[in-house]
């Protein structure tokens, strides 16, 4: 019957069901074939087919029973992936990615594959723009009062950051 083998072996007396990362696919089979690298039989045994693992998860090697949830920081957008992507800088994920999201205004991801963003320190923004990689210090004549700045703000009439950059007030 489909999902099982006689294991190779002529004069058998049952057939074995198929382990679970390999199938048998018609009525019939001697040998059950290992599922190829992207795909698994989703920890089930007797299977009569590989499935394809969906985005977010992969397998590396030939027999998987289950396909592996990419790790935090790194995606797969596709079906049926060997490998995970790293997050590029300026973005991070959770784990079982589909995609990498922009770090919000304010925030940055300064390394490939990260899995949260860290706040600007005051004195410092993302000049407004979200999926930074660092943040800047704010110019002369302006300043950043808290951590997560999205922008640094001038300084009002009659105050000054006495000619330092990066001022915190």
């Amino acid at each position: 019957e489909a999902g099982s083998s006689t294991d190779n072996k002529s004069g058998a007396t049952e057939c074995a069901q198929c382990e679970a990362g390999s199938v048998s696919e018609k009525s019939g089979s001697a040998n059950c074939t290992a599922c190829s690298a992207g795909s698994s039989t989703g920890n089930e045994a007797g299977q009569t087919s590989c499935t394809l693992c969906s985005p977010g998860s992969y397998s590396d090697k030939d027999g998987s029973a289950v396909c592996e949830g990419c790790a935090a920081g790194s995606y797969t957008d596709k079906n049926g992936t060997t490998s995970c992507t790293l997050c590029s800088k300026g973005s991070y994920s959770g784990a079982n990615a589909t995609l990498c999201t922009p770090c919000s205004p304010g925030s940055i991801a300064d390394k490939d594959g990260e899995s949260e963003c860290a706040l600007c320190h005051a004195g410092h923004s993302t000049e407004g723009k979200s999926g930074a990689a660092e943040c800047e210090p704010c110019a002369a004549g302006q300043f950043a009062g808290d951590k997560g700045s999205a922008s640094c703000s001038s300084c009002a009439a009659g105050t000054s950051t006495n000619n330092k950059t990066a001022a915190t007030a």
